[in-house]
């Protein structure tokens, strides 16, 4: 009788154990379809997907963190793998995979929810998160090419072939802008080997973009644009010929006498203490002489 019971109680413990190791099993198990990177390396293990996840900013963030299935619609794909078929697409990004991280205060990652980029893209164009992220994670394909799936007919001119878009237009800025001001451009071009500054003087103190154009084919927009050639002052006039830039350097623009001697090489001596304007009237009502 006691070994009897013995037994009893040693194949109830067995059963327990069995549930127990059971239920471990399939806690395990479904955290491993749920959250471990390893599920989806089964089918991905030498796809680029993975190397290039693996490589991005992204790579101690979990595939299931982004890309959100059920445990049924996991064993599934791992069914019609195994069973040789190409498993269907699967696995979508929702908005909320992207704001639980990048709309929060999460000082890890950086926050969107008031940037202009974002703002003007995922709040009045609509567009959702993967249309313009994630292609360059898990792809190989150029960052610029998916601004430009869009934006069609904004090819770079070749002095800035080499940026990004972003490198002008700055998506996190707060401000109400998305298209760079001059800051945005002096950041840069005041670092070449030869940079480009804007006196204080200068008269006009007004954006790049109003005389540069890099979107377009020459990039510099014509002075006569804004200074229609009927209408400038004086002795402009007589040289119409020649180019705005000749008398009126690039980004200061106000005339100086070494401009005047480009073409006038005999007159160093003329009235050396005198501007060349003081007595030759480029400019309505300024001027006493010829």
């Amino acid at each position: 009788m006691t070994g009897s019971r013995s037994l009893r109680i040693a194949a109830q413990a067995l059963v327990g154990l069995a549930l127990l190791g059971a239920v471990g099993g399939m806690v395990s198990f479904k955290r491993y379809v749920e959250q471990s990177p390893r599920f989806c390396q089964t089918c991905h293990m030498v796809a680029p997907e993975i190397a290039l996840w693996m490589e991005s900013e992204h790579r101690n963030v979990r595939c299931q963190q982004c890309h959100h299935q059920t445990l049924s619609d996991g064993l599934r794909v791992l069914e019609v793998y195994v069973a040789g078929g190409k498993p269907v697409t699967h696995a979508p990004i929702d908005v909320q995979s992207c704001a639980r991280c990048h709309a929060t205060h999460d000082a890890r990652w950086p926050s969107i929810a008031d940037s202009i980029g974002h703002r003007v893209h995922a709040g009045k164009a609509k567009l959702p998160c993967t249309t313009c992220h994630g292609r360059e994670m898990h792809f190989e394909q150029p960052a610029r090419s998916t601004c430009q799936g869009c934006h069609s007919g904004k090819a770079m001119g070749s002095a800035h072939e080499a940026q990004h878009c972003l490198a002008c237009h700055n998506f996190l800025s707060k401000e109400d802008v998305i298209r760079p001001q001059r800051a945005d451009c002096l950041r840069c071009h005041r670092a070449l080997e030869r940079p480009v500054t804007v006196p204080a003087t200068a008269p006009m103190q007004f954006s790049c973009s109003a005389c540069h154009r890099p979107h377009s084919g020459d990039g510099v927009t014509a002075c006569t644009d804004c200074h229609p050639q009927r209408e400038l002052p004086e002795l402009h006039g007589k040289h119409v010929k020649a180019p705005c830039s000749g008398c009126h350097a690039a980004h200061g623009w106000i005339a100086e006498k070494q401009q005047c001697f480009a073409c006038h090489k005999n007159l160093h001596a003329h009235h050396p203490n005198e501007a060349c304007s003081h007595c030759h009237r480029f400019a309505s009502g300024l001027g006493k002489g010829p």
